[in-house]
This record gives structure tokens, C-alpha cells and sequence, in this order.
């Protein structure tokens, strides 16, 4: 994420978080400028450490001192004076993290006991913090890349970081468990993936598993900055819209349910009961303005609304808000082959049960259904515009579920399930933490990339699961230049060992661009890839690197503020 500073482009809006931690934009003034103090060792300095990382996640009105230094503990660092550095900023907040350098071994001057001298040296910071007028926020250490034979993390740290959590209980400050959210990290990336956090060794023989490449900053920082969206919300807002969290093994479940936003007021409400503005969903987009300048926000109450339900192109910038996207629900029973009024076949976009052909969509906490009959093509959903986001959907369906026709569209912390070529297009999407579920032996992806598109369909830190004793494909080739990448998914044992399927046209195989990184298993092991087909690619660190969301999208940034 090296670029992160530019994709985090903001435009002065306050921000608030859903409960998966997507960006809720509320039109407010410009938050008051605040200074937010580091203090801590390597692991968290400017050389190694997570700090320049979460410096690309805050706002231009929080400016970040990092008084971290390397090779200190929470002794040496008061000792040395570095501490009075930190408060001479007179900061807002001080994010304080030792650990690794007060362990046995690092000399008197440094060690410190878990049970006695290192909580009292934590507790005499949060006072001294207090003191200035500043909120401390105490840190677990930050696990290091150490496995063991059973392929898991091995840390002798645990001591500092249960204590690090008593102190925090006892004086009633926030605690960011930086520990336990690396171990889970980690264990589900695996040993291989892992190098890439790696901080460059000058002996490739000897890597450093205790410092961050720019990667590695760029991940644990989120891992910081997610925890303090829950534990220090006055802090949250001076975060910018967060990325993608690694990795899937340590997610919580789909979230079907969002937590009100009073940010987001709604233009028009749909009920099914009458109480609202209208009873159909397409009466309120029919309602909407068209060239909208401003994000116009339809709120849908739960309930079944079963429809042909189409956002013309004139409809930009359109909001569909629902509450529970297991309770709120827009279906239809329409198969390729089913007859219109005017006694004709309905074809592709007639059986969506939601076409979409407006640019600068989006959709939250709603399900796309289509429960047609098992005998065709049924879509639930047809995206047919530019920069459309889809976050905490479902889309249920059996046989072209998705289909991505203009693009690029953005899917964030959704559900799909189908069992034929249920995501499939031509256009590029990206699918970010999405749960994707078979329901039935075939194939999940049906890419028509055109020959001169770099990106087709990408998937990252997506989880692939499926029913009893399914296993299925990544992919198949609708089209002879199809693109589809998978990076650091879990799949288990649910994806066949060849991994991809030609769709019996051999010559496709010379041309399609099928690409995987960094599978694991829930367990954090990886995938054995070894038996992939010779005509897809394991991807290595640099080049799955080249699909980030900010490449993938061309510079656009879906949790950017609207």
C-alpha cells in the first residue's frame, strides 16, 4: 500500500464507521486539528515499525509525532528522555507500546518484569500522559513473524501483553490488543505469505520477522487503527476511510445487520407496511432526481419486495440503505427462458432482479435475490454502470448470480452463492472480503476480459466455502482473454487441485490470465498449488502487488467520502 496517501484523498467530511468498519461519509464541517503522540520501540518507530503506516491512515487535521525509537523499553525510553520529547508536543492522544526490548536478554538498563517494574512503568506513563492533559491509549506488542513446527506463531510476549491489559483495566484507559490481532493475522497468512512484511535483510538468509516492510506497516496499522474505531471513538473520526483488513481467518462473520448512522438522513423511505414514502422500491428510484450532484439516499425497511427493479442511467448517485440485509430483501423469479408480457423470452438483463445502469451507485445491508427455477441463466443482480459499491449485501442466486457488465464496481464484506458461473462479466470488479459460498459442484467465475483490459475480476481476502462434500472450480473462460485473480483467499478443500477449467476450448488456454497468491486454509496453512493447471500462475509478493485495489479500480476510491 505504498500509495495509500493518494488513494486516502479527503474532502473534508466527517467520518463515521459501519459495523464492518466501511466508511459512512456525513456532510459536517472540517474536524478541529489535533497532534497524536507514538511512543514505543522498533516495531513501532518510522524505520520499521507500524507508525508510518498509520500515519497514511489519518486525516490532514491530525498531525502524527512519532517519538518511537528502536532498541528502547519502557525504562530505557523514559530513561534516554524520549518520553519528555513525546508530551513536549503537547499531544491529543499518545498510542504507548513496549515489550520486545523489556524482555530477559536485552541488559539491565532495558529489562523490565511483566508482573512488577513493566505495569508500573505502564501505569506511570498513562498518569504522566494524563498529567498534560493528553488521552493515552495503551498497545499490546506487536506479535513477531516467529512460527513453529505446527506452522503457527510462537510468542514469548504474551506475559507483556496481559499485562499491558491489566494496566489498561485498572487505570480505565483505552487498549488497542495489537498482540492478539497479529497472531491472528499471521496465523492466517501463513510462513510463506508472511515474507512479504518482511523488512529487507541484508542477508537474504537471515530475514527480519521483527520489522515491517511497507506492506507489513501498511497492515498492522490497520489492524491498530480497526481496534480504535471500537475503543476510542472520539479518536475514530480522524481516521481516514480504511482499507481492506487481513487476513480473512481472523474476521469476524458477515454482518448482516448495520448500525444506525445518523449521518446518512434519507431522502425517501420504503416500507412495505405503508409508513414509509412508498411501498416499492422502484417508486422511490422513479422519485430520485436524475443527475443528482448530491448522494440521494433511499432507505429500505426490512421486507420482502418482489420486483423487476431497474436504476436508469439517469439515476446517479443513489443510495440504497438497508437495515438488515437478511430481512430486507429484493427478489424476483425470472429465468432467461421466462416469457415476457409481450409473449418474447426475457433474455439476460430482463431476469435480473435489479439491473443497475447508473454510474456512482451503492447499495448497503440488502440482499439481491433471484430464486427462479433451476433450468436457465437467473440473474439477481446486473451492474451495468460506473464505480458502483456494494457493501454488506447478499447476493443469492444459482447460475450467473453477478454479472459485471461496465465497470469497475467495488463488493466489500458480501455474501454470493450459486453453483454456475455466478460471477461473471466483462467488466472489472473488485471483491474485498466477500464469503462466497457453492452451492453445487461447477464453477464460481466466468471472466469475458477484453484482450486490452489489465483487470478483470479480482478477489481479495475473500473466504471460498461450499455445501457437504462440494468442490468446484475458480474459474472457466467465457471468453478467450478472461482475467480472474484470487489473492490470500480461504479455500480449504473446496477448490478441485487443478484449480481452473478450460471450458473445453483448449486454444483458450493460450490466452486467459488466471492468477492466484497467497491461498490458505482456515487454519492458516497454504493451499498446496502444485497441482494447479500448467496455464495459470502463481503470482509472486511484487507481482500480486500490482493488483491492489487502488490499480485494479485506476485510482478510484470507493471509501473515499461522497
Amino acid at each position: 500500500m505504498k500509495h495509500l496517501k493518494s488513494a486516502l484523498a479527503l474532502s473534508g467530511v466527517l467520518l463515521a464507521h459501519s459495523l464492518d468498519g466501511a466508511p459512512v461519509a456525513a456532510q459536517t464541517a472540517s474536524l478541529p486539528p489535533i497532534t497524536v503522540g507514538l511512543a514505543g520501540d522498533s516495531t513501532v518507530a518510522p524505520n520499521g515499525g507500524w507508525g508510518p503506516g498509520f500515519a497514511r491512515l489519518l486525516r490532514p487535521e491530525a498531525t502524527l509525532f512519532n517519538g518511537a525509537k528502536g532498541g528502547r523499553s519502557s525504562k530505557s525510553f523514559r530513561d534516554e528522555g524520549h518520553w519528555n520529547a513525546v508530551l513536549a508536543t503537547k499531544p491529543n492522544w499518545i498510542l504507548i507500546q513496549f515489550g520486545h526490548n523489556d524482555q530477559p536478554g536485552k541488559g539491565p538498563e532495558r529489562e523490565t518484569d511483566p508482573a512488577t517494574t513493566y505495569s508500573q512503568n505502564l501505569a506511570r506513563y498513562v498518569d504522566e500522559a494524563r498529567g498534560i492533559g493528553a488521552k493515552p491509549i495503551l498497545v499490546t506488542s506487536l506479535a513477531r513473524r516467529t512460527f513453529g513446527a505446527d506452522g503457527k506463531i510462537q510468542s514469548t510476549l504474551t506475559p507483556y501483553a496481559d499485562a499491558a491489559k491489566r494496566v489498561a483495566a485498572q487505570k480505565g484507559v483505552p487498549l488497542v490488543d495489537l498482540h492478539a490481532r497479529s497472531i491472528a493475522q499471521l496465523n492466517a497468512l501463513g510462513p510463506v505469505a508472511v515474507a512479504a512484511y518482511d523488512r529487507p535483510a541484508a542477508d537474504p538468509q537471515k530475514p527480519d520477522r521483527t520489522h515491517l516492510s511497507d506492506a507489513g506497516s501498511d497492515a498492522s496499522a490497520l489492524l491498530v487503527a480497526r481496534e480504535l474505531d471500537a475503543v476510542a471513538p472520539e479518536l475514530a473520526p480522524y481516521l481516514a476511510p480504511l482499507p481492506a483488513l487481513a487476513p480473512v481467518a481472523s474476521l469476524a462473520p458477515f454482518p448482516t445487520t448495520l448500525k444506525p448512522s445518523p449521518a446518512l438522513q434519507p431522502d425517501f423511505v420504503v416500507a412495505p407496511d405503508g409508513s414509509g414514502h412508498f411501498r416499492t422500491v422502484q417508486e422511490a428510484i422513479d422519485a430520485a432526481p436524475s443527475q443528482s450532484p448530491r448522494r440521494v439516499v433511499i432507505s429500505i425497511k426490512p421486507g420482502t419486495y418482489k420486483a423487476h427493479v431497474v436504476v436508469p442511467k439517469d439515476k446517479t448517485n443513489l443510495l440504497l440503505l438497508g437495515e438488515d440485509a437478511e430481512k430486507t430483501i429484493l427478489t424476483n423469479d425470472l429465468h432467461v427462458k421466462s416469457l415476457g408480457a409481450d409473449g418474447k423470452e426475457v433474455g439476460t438483463i430482463g431476469s435480473a432482479s435489479v439491473v443497475v445502469s447508473a454510474d456512482d451507485f451503492e447499495a448497503r445491508g440488502l440482499t439481491f435475490e433471484n430464486n427462479a427455477p433451476r433450468v436457465a441463466q437467473a440473474l439477481a443482480i446486473y451492474v451495468n454502470g460506473a464505480r458502483q459499491i456494494y457493501r454488506n449485501c447478499r447476493f443469492l442466486g444459482w447460475q450467473d448470480t453477478i454479472r459485471v457488465r461496465k465497470g469497475p464496481s467495488y463488493f466489500q464484506n458480501c455474501f454470493i452463492n450459486g453453483r454456475t458461473d455466478f460471477i461473471y462479466g466483462e467488466a472489472t470488479a473488485y471483491f474485498d472480503r466477500c464469503h462466497i459460498h457453492v452451492l453445487e459442484a461447477g464453477w464460481i467465475t466466468a471472466a469475458n476480459t477484453p484482450q486490452d483490459n489489465p483487470y478483470g475480476l479480482v478477489f481479495s481476502q475473500c473466504r471460498i466455502t461450499a455445501e457437504p462434500r462440494v468442490q468446484t472450480f475458480l474459474g472457466r473462460p467465457w471468453r478467450d482473454y478472461a482475467q480472474t485473480v484470487w489473492l490470500n483467499t480461504v479455500m480449504d478443500d473446496v477448490i478441485v487441485a487443478a484449480g481452473w477449467h478450460n471450458w473445453n476450448k483448449p486454444e483458450a488456454e493460450k490466452t486467459v490470465r488466471y492468477l492466484e497468491f497467497g491461498s490458505v486454509t482456515s487454519d492458516g496453512n497454504p493451499v498446496d498449488v502444485s497441482k494447479r493447471v500448467p496455464w495459470s500462475k502463481i503470482l509472486t509478493p511484487d507481482e500480486a502487488a500490482n493488483y491492489s485495489m487502488e490499480k485494479v479500480l485506476g485510482g478510484w476510491n470507493p471509501n473515499a467520502p461522497t
